[in-house]
Parts: C-alpha cells; sequence; structure tokens
C-alpha cells in the first residue's frame, strides 16, 4: 500500500465520515434527492486517492439516502481491509518482512 493511500485511508477512518453518513442515511426518509455534510467532508478526505477507494467514492457521489445508506456500508468494509493491509505491512516491516 502507497504511503499515500495509507495516509488517507487513517484520515477517512480518523475522521469518520463513513460512518456517519451510515447512521445518517439509515434514518432519512427516502423523499428523492438527499445530501449530508458529511459526503463533502469525505470528498476532501479522498482528494488523491479517489480511484484506490470505489466504494467510498461511490458515498461521495450518492444522491439518494438509500444509496448513501448501501454504498457507505460497503465503504466502511474497504477502509477497514485498506486499514488491515496497512497495519499487516508494517508488522511485516517491524518483523524484518519485505516492505510494504
Amino acid at each position: 500500500m502507497s504511503l499515500r493511500l495509507a495516509g488517507r485511508c487513517r484520515r477517512v477512518a480518523g475522521s469518520r465520515p463513513v460512518e456517519e453518513i451510515f447512521w445518517i442515511a439509515k434514518d432519512a426518509p427516502d423523499t428523492g434527492r438527499w445530501r449530508c455534510p458529511q459526503q463533502n467532508d469525505l470528498a476532501r478526505a479522498l482528494i488523491g486517492v479517489r480511484e484506490e477507494l470505489p466504494e467510498s467514492r461511490k458515498v461521495v457521489e450518492a444522491a439518494t439516502a438509500p444509496v448513501a445508506y448501501g454504498t457507505a456500508s460497503q465503504a466502511r468494509q474497504e477502509v477497514n481491509r485498506a486499514l488491515q493491509q496497512l497495519h499487516a505491512g508494517a508488522a511485516e516491516a517491524d518483523a524484518g518482512g519485505p516492505p510494504a
């Protein structure tokens, strides 16, 4: 995993916009077009890594609460997988293995 992607994953996870969008969208009525401020926060966190985190990008682009809710669920898993890869690479590097 690149350092840039690792840093962005930490930023996304640390600021928690995906998690917030998940819970906001879950309880939002399906009344057509929908946006929340956290989608803007997530868009800023994804600058430079939108291609590497496609599910997170879909959350930013979601225009209805049900779509945001579904894609946020997938994006949570995507970010968690990326962070697990980051931690596994760091542990391997600490053990003297090949760099991540």
